[in-house]
């Protein structure tokens, strides 16, 4: 008989088991699958590869400019199909040998796709890329490269970046008689170490334990095993000595019956108050909008959600009667898990204020949204806002006065000294809080913030003052004195009638009324006042036009606004937003920061442009959309428009004093600056 001829894959399959592997990596003990097992097949191996290979590709979704890790990419076969068929923009390879590495670099080169792949010797426990940097990771089975599958699963997660897919080829225990499979298998712990061996809940449970969410797991045994071993019954009848293949096959058998072969795929979830989401939300949620604009995110303390990004998607979201902003009021689900209860807890705020605050406007729906709202609403009128135009004007001024006297080496903080007291002494006259108690107002807020219950309303001893406490005793001064502002008009109307308003919620809508009433305006003014001093173009199209300012503050508003996510929202129905399934429930949190940046409404999103001009029914959704615009509105509008033109005309040398690049950003749930350091330069006459 005569001598058979060896394929191509097989001396690729004789090449790698002749190739000399550093003793010290730990994933070798000794060849890690039984050559003659695989060799003999291999032309039936390389065929379920290459399905494997489209596999893992569409698993994840691979797709033209993506950033790719694969772990394990033999001689870049792969690698190489997927730059041809799916035009990633990248492929980052790890595998064991350095001549592993040059002979798949000297096939790309071949191919003219070297500089589309950056192949590496993996080290065992971590992958030597940049944190945040990549789209998908794949790999044909997570334990090969990795003393565990579990530093495989922290290192993919910690390479990916947010929305970011994971798919793996692997193999699993079949479902129980955990100990017998695992005592057969123990031949094989130089491929795959027991401690190491788990079943589908395990694998799984794994994935999530290193933080990903929606984990599918897709037996694909039949199309990997059974035509291989096909192949050596083949071999056998055809064989005039068969016992060799025989033995081979019987030990794979007896490899297949205790386990499965699997694809894997999970996500990494976007986590909207993470460093590598605030360090440049804008730029991270454009992206997942282009890819996924209805993507899965979770914090830590919080349960799954789902965040949309695309401007239509958006507003249809916040307007749509479906959706509800309290889980409670998912028709026949009253006990929903309400993510902003449990945001609330994650961060330290009491058990006892969490409750509390399921009282405030912000978390109600229908008849007592709406009886809160028309109690205020009128105060926030644009007719009634622009009255005050003259007030704000002369508080801006007379803080300009004072900013040389409070400048340091020439350099004074405009974020504290102007952007922070304009909103906070507005807001304060017309709720009520008198201008020497602020400053008070704004430390109790903070401790309010940092989690102190309200206790019943008894201060105990010892316990600093909160906002709540400070609300509480305004009340009672302005119940005794009243004054013409919004504090004692609502007082008036609980005392009236305390089923338009209970004690409650008096509380909160004046605490409502005077954190929501200048948080935002702060750092939209800080904002803005740094994105006009280094955008000098815009800057000086703004001073030859005054005209064009109610424009800018929109344009500021969508280009660099604080508020990058709204409230969460309930479905109230199985419904579908962009293709993808929201099952009753279900809480969907908007992204105004993606929204905004949208090509399909904005051209040229990335460039501000004092001059866009954008139709009514398509401006920014950074103050809302629906029946929860937000009340104060035109007044953030109005404030930044006086402040910003004040300061220009006034400072007509203003400049950062420091680069762009080195203000420093708040890590919460808003865009913000910590500090705006200016020189002001000569006043105008």
């Amino acid at each position: 008989m005569s001598e058979r001829q060896a394929s191509p894959v097989e001396d690729r399959v004789r090449t790698y088991y002749n190739t000399p592997v550093p003793s010290s990596h730990p994933t070798v003990r000794t060849r890690y699958i039984n050559y003659g097992y695989w060799a003999d097949g291999c032309d039936n191996l390389d065929d379920a590869c290459d399905a494997m290979a489209d596999q893992l590709a569409g698993a994840v979704e691979m797709g033209e400019g993506d950033r790719v890790v694969d772990a394990g990419f033999g001689y870049a076969d792969q690698d190489l199909h997927w730059l041809e068929t799916r035009q990633p923009a990248l492929i980052a390879g790890l595998n064991i040998t350095p001549s592993q590495v040059e002979i798949a670099y000297e096939r790309a080169r071949e191919r003219g796709m070297a500089d589309r792949l950056d192949l590496r010797v993996a080290s065992a426990t971590d992958m030597p890329f940049e944190s945040g940097t990549f789209d998908r990771v794949v790999s044909l089975e997570a334990a090969f490269l990795f003393d565990t599958r579990e530093d495989f699963f922290r290192e993919a997660f910690r390479v990916l970046r947010p929305g970011g897919m994971i798919a793996t080829a692997d193999v699993i225990l079949r479902e129980g008689r955990r100990e017998e499979r695992i005592r057969d298998l123990t031949p094989w712990n130089m491929y795959i170490p027991v401690a190491n061996w788990y079943d589908r809940e395990g694998y799984a449970e794994r994935l999530r334990k290193a933080g990903f969410v929606d984990v599918e797991i897709r037996d694909i045994t039949d199309r990997v095993y059974e035509p291989l071993h096909e192949f050596h019954r083949k071999r056998r009848r055809e064989s005039g000595d068969p016992s060799s293949s025989e033995a081979s096959l019987a030990e794979g058998t007896k490899y297949t019956a205790h386990q499965v072969y699997v694809i894997v795929c999970a996500r990494k979830p976007v986590d909207p108050k993470a460093e590598e989401v605030l360090r440049d939300p804008f730029t991270v949620y454009s992206r997942i909008r282009e890819r996924d604009p209805v993507i899965r995110a979770a914090m830590p303390g919080v349960e799954p959600f789902w965040m949309v990004t695309r401007y239509a998607d958006v507003k249809m979201l916040l307007a749509d009667s479906r959706f509800v902003l309290h889980g409670a009021n998912v028709p026949g689900m009253a006990d929903t898990a309400n993510r902003i209860d449990q945001v609330q807890l994650a961060v330290g705020i009491s058990p006892e204020y969490v409750e509390y605050s399921q009282a405030s406007m912000l978390s109600l729906d229908g008849a007592d949204h709406r009886r809160l709202r028309s109690l205020v609403s009128q105060a926030f009128t644009p007719a009634r806002v622009a009255k005050l135009r003259p007030r704000v004007e002369e508080i801006t001024a007379r803080l300009l006065d004072r900013l040389p006297g409070l400048a340091r080496d020439g350099v004074v903080d405009l974020s504290r000294h102007l952007a922070t007291p304009v909103p906070i002494a507005v807001i304060a006259e017309l709720v009520g809080v008198p201008e020497q108690e602020r400053d008070r107002f704004r430390v109790a807020a903070w401790e309010w913030l940092a989690g102190a219950a309200p206790s019943g309303g008894t201060r105990q001893p010892g316990r600093r003052e909160t906002a709540f406490d400070y609300i509480r005793d305004l009340i009672e001064r302005r119940r005794a004195q009243p004054e013409d502002d919004l504090a004692s008009a609502l007082i008036r109307v609980h005392d009236e009638d305390g089923d338009r308003l209970n004690d409650t919620e008096l509380v909160w809508t004046i605490l409502t009324l005077v954190v929501a009433g200048y948080e935002t305006t702060v750092h939209l003014i800080a904002n803005g006042i740094v994105a006009l001093l280094t955008h000098r173009d815009q800057l000086d199209l703004l001073r030859a036009d005054y005209a064009l300012m109610p424009g800018a503050v929109e344009e500021v508003m969508r280009w660099c606004g604080p508020v990058l996510c709204t409230h969460f929202r309930y479905a109230t129905e199985d419904l579908e937003i962009a293709g993808q399934l929201v099952r009753k429930g279900e809480a969907v949190m908007p992204v105004a920061a993606g929204a905004n940046f949208d090509p399909r409404v904005f051209d040229d999103p990335e460039r501000l442009d004092v001059t866009r001009e954008v139709p009514h029914n398509n401006g920014q959704v950074g103050f809302g959309y629906g029946l929860h615009f937000c009340l104060g509105a035109h007044l953030a509008r109005l404030e930044a428009a006086v402040v910003f033109e004040a300061l220009l005309r006034r400072y007509p040398d203003l400049a950062l004093a420091v680069e762009p690049r080195k203000l420093q950003h708040g890590l919460d749930h808003m865009w913000k600056y910590l500090a705006v350091p200016v020189r002001l330069g000569s006043a105008a006459s």
